[in-house]
């Protein structure tokens, strides 16, 4: 296959891969919407659209890792995921 075939077919994947991505988002973004719990919902904004690691996270809510992960747990079962 030429080169420029290959290209265009590569810049096809990548905007399918895109378009994709943004879906997923927003997808993501409905479900922690529906969270009461601003809290909450910023704990699963910062892990899954930010992909932020724990202790970036347990540093900008001022909590400890644990309490971090307590609380995202208590999100994803009031979320039923």
């Amino acid at each position: 296959m030429p080169t420029k075939h290959r290209a265009i077919d590569a810049e096809d994947e990548l905007k399918d891969l895109e378009e994709k991505a943004k879906l997923a988002k927003q997808e993501i973004e409905t479900v922690i919407s529906k969270l009461k719990d601003e809290t909450l919902q910023m704990i699963l904004v910062y892990r899954y659209i930010d992909w932020l690691p724990w202790i970036e996270i347990s540093n900008k809510v001022f909590w400890s890792i644990a309490t971090v992960k307590r609380k995202h747990e208590i999100a994803i079962e009031m979320l039923n995921i």
